[in-house]
């Protein structure tokens, strides 16, 4: 069947398109509630670091919850589970609101709710990927995950814009009550997936894992990877680039716009949408003709250093085309190293393998995000935004510049895609039994 009538009889999948147009909502609604808090927070505390402090809680809250999906989806209704998880964030969105909306802001309450929200999307959206296969056929669950990340790209590309213009229009209390109702929205669109007459989402009889088998599952993965030497520098490479690219948007930029350079919200939008553009444009052809001219570890070296220009622009520049293009280049290395780490992984590793391996570097690249936040709120407390920025860009610049020069990784990363495959389970037997 061509992809063309694959992608026309989803469209008449009624609970398909309630579930992802409700995620699309979901997502928009969450990615937009970040930017306002952190708008809010800057404003009212002149403090990037109290900011960083407080996001630093909320990724590690989202972290520790994404262990849990596997026994909540084994023990209740998955569905039911996402609704828990939407209800609970639409609370506290609504709280969030009601205090811009009284202008009562506290830190630590603002915390709490940021990390309860951030935990309740940490269980939500693992989640969200088993439902999918349930609501089509066999042959169509390909299709079904490619709409469902042309959803989520448009959420990255057009959420950052929707928050920052609303907020530069109507201000942080009507932008978090938008994000309100688009969470609302989304998570009256995903309920209607319980009316299915379909089993959906049922919990698994005879099987239950408990978060004790959670995570030793974990351990047993991190015990995996650590025998892979090749994919341990790579995942190490990974949470280099977490390490400074996370608090660079979250922090450091919010704080650019707002304190540093006194611009309208609106600029902050247009800089993310600038970096997602340049994702979509290096996850095609960028990544191919990169490979075609310079060899893979050389490619993920100079994806590295496109994303320390990306920054250093920032120091060195204030004009919009300079941030708008150094954002596009920024956009196009972080695709250079992910697709390039990516498809090594993919064919490396024993398909038996594959969704572990996958799952614990995942987590350990997610795990720095707090860290780094941490990190770059103390370090903007202490020496200041210009230095902040600058050891954030000298840890793509050194990690760019290492990579040619780790033999493991080297050896692996010029190898045709034909040698890869399976290629670490006949070096590294050991890790797989």
């Amino acid at each position: 069947m061509k992809i063309a009538d694959k992608v026309s009889r989803l469209f008449f999948n009624k609970n398909l398109w309630h579930f992802q147009v409700g995620f699309l909502f979901l997502d928009l609604g969450a990615r937009c509630s970040q930017v306002a808090i952190a708008w809010w927070a800057l404003r009212v505390t002149h403090s990037a670091s109290v900011f960083a402090t407080m996001m630093a809680a909320a990724t590690c809250a989202e972290l520790l919850a994404r262990l849990l999906p596997g026994s909540l989806a084994d023990r209740y209704n998955k569905i039911k589970v996402v609704i828990a998880c939407n209800a609970v964030a639409a609370t506290t969105c609504a709280l969030l609101t009601c205090m811009a909306y009284t202008q009562h802001y506290e830190s630590i309450s603002v915390s709490v709710l940021m990390a309860t929200t951030s935990a309740a999307i940490g269980v939500r959206d693992p989640i969200q990927s088993s439902i999918i296969p349930m609501l089509v056929d066999p042959q169509e669950v390909s299709t079904a995950f490619g709409t469902k990340g042309m959803l989520y790209s448009f959420a990255l590309l057009i959420g950052p814009l929707i928050a920052s213009t609303l907020l530069s229009v109507v201000g942080e209390a009507n932008t978090l009550l938008a994000d309100f109702l688009s969470i609302v929205i989304g998570s009256l669109l995903v309920a209607t997936v319980l009316r299915t007459p379909l089993q959906i989402g049922q919990p698994v009889t005879g099987v239950r894992t408990g978060a004790s088998g959670t995570f030793l599952r974990s351990f047993a993965r991190l015990s995996m990877l650590r025998k892979v030497k090749a994919e341990l520098y790579l995942s190490m490479f990974a949470m280099c680039a977490n390490f400074s690219l996370f608090p660079f948007f979250f922090v450091l930029m919010p704080f650019y716009v707002q304190r540093q350079t006194h611009r309208p919200a609106w600029v902050l939008g247009v800089l993310d949408a600038a970096f997602a553009v340049g994702i979509f444009v290096g996850s095609g052809w960028f990544v191919k003709a990169a490979n075609s001219w310079l060899r893979r570890d050389h490619t993920v070296a100079f994806g590295f250093g496109l994303m320390a220009a990306n920054m250093l622009t920032v120091l060195a520049f204030r004009s919009y085309p300079a941030l708008f293009l150094a954002f596009f280049a920024g956009g196009l290395g972080l695709m250079l190293i992910n697709v390039n780490t990516s498809t090594v992984r993919a064919l490396a590793t024993p398909s038996s393998h594959l969704n572990q391996m996958t799952s614990i570097v995942s987590f350990l690249s997610t795990a720095i995000n707090p860290i780094g936040t941490f990190a770059a709120g103390a370090l903007l407390a202490t020496i200041g935004f210009n230095a902040t920025l600058a050891v954030l860009a000298l840890i793509s610049v050194a990690s760019g510049m290492t990579i040619p020069f780790v033999a493991e990784v080297r050896r692996f990363m010029r190898m045709s895609n034909e040698a890869l495959t399976g290629a670490y389970g006949a070096t590294y037997p050991d890790a797989f039994r």
